[in-house]
């Protein structure tokens, strides 16, 4: 088994729009738990990523709340992907947000489908899940004082 040091998964929280202005965000991480009921039917919850092992589902989630006496607009929020994790899929993508993704270290972000890969021969590939390293969403829209949302995004420890 392996411990997931939850300080290390730090959250990039980016305001490129106004940089005097800044929101409160936090990052948590939960282990997905799937437990067939008596019924046939499965339930799925979440739990602190304390102890984690190779397989294991995770949520990595930012939840955030603009605290400024003004809106906000231009919000870019990434977070990174841990090496020892692997993307799976984003979970809660934010209305009016778009979703991109980084291959290079969070240096540059496409959508997934037109990302792509060197290989040693000199040849591409696409991109895939095991290559992504950070999820950023880019908020269309103004978020309003006091609002509150949260992004997600789904990865299995390696």
């Amino acid at each position: 088994m392996r411990f997931a040091p939850a300080l290390t998964f730090a959250a990039l929280v980016a305001l490129t729009a106004t940089p005097a202005l800044a929101m409160d965000a936090k990052q948590t991480i939960e282990r997905e738990v799937s437990v067939t009921q008596a019924d046939g039917s499965v339930l799925i919850s979440r739990q602190p990523a304390d102890l984690v092992k190779p397989g294991d589902a995770l949520i990595y989630t930012l939840d955030f709340v603009n605290t400024e006496s003004e809106a906000v607009t231009g919000i870019n929020m990434a977070m990174p992907v841990p090496s020892e994790v692997r993307f799976v899929e984003t979970v809660d993508a934010l209305a009016n947000s778009t979703v991109s993704y980084s291959i290079d270290g969070g240096q540059s972000y496409a959508g997934l489908d037109s990302l792509q890969v060197a290989n040693a021969d000199g040849t591409t590939r696409p991109a895939s899940n095991d290559d992504i390293t950070h999820v950023r969403w880019t908020i269309d829209r103004a978020i309003q004082v006091g609002e509150q949302g949260m992004v997600a995004f789904r990865g299995e420890l390696r």
